[in-house]
């Protein structure tokens, strides 16, 4: 019974830190690694971020690179990627409102879904989706280079690549069903475990 009960509560525990949660609020300033602009700290590795309306100030001032686990920029929100630091989203994105990458050598790295409901700019960045999710959103999301490197992407609406686009490693691409992604520079999926699937075209 003590067994059962310990284990329930491990289970318990595990949730809860899995669902954890930090909203922006921009309190202080406008940079990401204050942690009086967080309602629950600073984000982690670990820890969902939501950036809402609401907001005094929205990000745009970085004193190491972001991380956090899934990231939802509300409707009305914005998140700008300066001076070079990378995102790094462990889960997934969703972007409502407006993601803005104005350095010229930001990257961003998602492991999870990748959501455009609202406005990417991609300045001069990649992104790397490098998990299993899909690539979706009511905005057709240009990207300047963009590289899947793991897991399966499933394009649930078209996207754009204005320079490179690649396939990479033992990823799986699934262009979706009669859509048509547009690819501007570099079209690579040569490597040996590389699978790309669907009815959709890459032009």
């Amino acid at each position: 019974m003590r067994v059962l009960s310990l284990a329930v509560a491990v289970l318990f525990l595990s949730a809860a830190a899995a669902a954890q949660t930090t909203n922006w609020t921009g309190t202080s300033s406008n940079s990401w690694a204050v942690p009086s602009n967080w309602d629950n700290g600073v984000p982690t590795a670990g820890t969902n971020a939501v950036i809402p309306p609401s907001a005094s100030t929205f990000p745009a001032i970085y004193v190491g690179n972001p991380v956090c686990n899934s990231l939802t920029i509300q409707s009305g929100a914005s998140m700008t990627l300066t001076s070079g630091w990378d995102l790094t989203v462990n889960g997934n994105l969703i972007i409502a409102g407006t993601l803005t990458v104005s350095s010229s050598s930001s990257n961003i790295t998602v492991a999870g879904g990748w959501t455009n409901n609202g406005t990417f700019t991609h300045g001069s960045s990649t992104v790397t989706l490098s998990g299993t999710g899909t690539l979706a959103g009511s905005s057709t999301t240009t990207f300047n280079n963009l590289t899947i490197s793991g897991g399966t992407r499933t394009a649930a609406s078209a996207f754009a690549v204005a320079g490179d686009a690649e396939v990479i490693g033992t990823a799986t691409l699934d262009t979706g069903v009669g859509l048509t992604h547009t690819v501007v520079g570099n079209w690579t999926s040569t490597d040996g475990g590389v699978s790309v699937t669907g009815t959709g075209t890459i032009e």
